[in-house]
């Protein structure tokens, strides 16, 4: 990338991370030109991707800019279905899933609880015939 006004390489930051939108979790370049702007891109060495990205990735800068994105955790006040929520703290809402989900076991037993992570219908329904 070479700047405009000089013809000497512009100054760019570039961030190695992790995609978290699907269960593959390609690795991603977050690129930070001086200006302040950035852009995503894959990684070659990626064993995965080998630096290809899905549309989830390729948007996921726009995801996470997105002004109605959720950055802390929320708690119903009202009735379901009437959309009155407040923000709460990360530890409030830790303790409350964990009060929440022991009484789920206490009353169901322990193998009431079941997390699943990922998009994969195959494996939901492979973990749930256990």
């Amino acid at each position: 990338m070479f700047s405009q006004s000089k013809l000497r390489p512009a100054q760019t930051e570039v961030t190695t991370t992790s995609c978290a939108l699907c269960g593959s979790g390609c690795r991603l370049k977050i690129i930070t030109a001086s200006d302040g702007s950035r852009r995503v891109a894959g990684d070659r060495h990626d064993p995965v991707s080998g630096g290809q990205l899905c549309r989830k990735g390729l948007n996921t800068l726009e995801l996470m800019n997105h002004p109605q994105r959720l950055t802390q955790p929320m708690k119903r006040v009202g009735k379901r279905g009437e959309g009155k929520w407040k923000t709460i703290s990360w530890q409030e809402a830790i303790e409350f899933t964990a009060k929440q989900l022991t009484a789920s076991q206490q009353q169901w037993g322990q193998n009431s609880v079941f997390m699943a992570y990922g998009y994969s219908k195959d494996f939901m329904y492979t973990q749930l015939l256990r």
